[in-house]
């Protein structure tokens, strides 16, 4: 039976949430964890969770890939595919970049939580119409995520401990604090993403 929104919504707020690690199911409903263990983002997929959330929300490039982007700041910090912005060029490394998005993935995945309710009988309609009447009940801090058309990325809180933990070596750790630096060389105006303007023909 599908469940309906207000129950579902309440599986998604208080229900026990999953590591990521450990999260099953073959589509359905989800909401996500930050650091601090509030629900910041409901959404809906058809694929399996785990893919959908590990390979997308804690490894993907864009706005809709929620851990990637909203932990893209200070030492986390790698230039988005996506941006041109010419600020962000200027300081940008490639490899310090790459082993910065590594820790970011290794972060969201070991300090964020999911909740899910597995639905995969759902048609896509049927998953969007649900998602839809959750999200419309949902309270505003449970749907930070889902209601910013640009995500404002910062460092989570926690990344000191979560690096003693890890025993990254040395090299490594230095890479990620000279990311850092280089983000914190930019200004506020020019940390945001900037995108390829489309021509008139690739609109069509």
């Amino acid at each position: 039976m599908t469940p309906r929104a207000e129950e579902t919504l309440s599986l998604l707020l208080e229900q026990k949430p999953t590591p990521l690690a450990e999260l099953t199911g073959g589509g359905g409903l989800y909401s996500l964890t930050d650091e601090h263990g509030v629900v910041r983002y409901i959404g809906e997929t058809g694929m399996p969770f785990y893919r959908r959330i590990n390979n997308y929300h804690c490894a993907g490039d864009d706005n809709s890939h929620k851990f990637s982007t909203v932990f893209n700041a200070g030492r986390l910090w790698q230039m988005s595919s996506v941006d041109v912005s010419p600020a962000k060029r200027a300081v940008s490394d490639h490899a310090d970049g790459r082993i910065a998005k590594e820790l970011r993935c290794l972060f969201a995945r070991s300090r964020c939580m999911a909740r899910v309710v597995d639905l995969p009988h759902l048609t896509t309609p049927e998953r969007k119409r649900l998602e839809d009447g959750v999200l419309a009940l949902a309270p505003p801090e449970n749907k930070r995520w889902n209601d910013s058309r640009l995500l404002d990325p910062y460092e989570p809180d926690g990344l000191d401990d979560f690096l003693a933990q890890i025993s990254w070596p040395s090299m490594r750790i230095e890479a990620v604090e000279r990311q850092g630096r280089r983000w914190d060389s930019l200004g506020q105006a020019d940390r945001v993403v900037v995108r390829k303007k489309r021509t008139a023909m690739s609109r069509d």
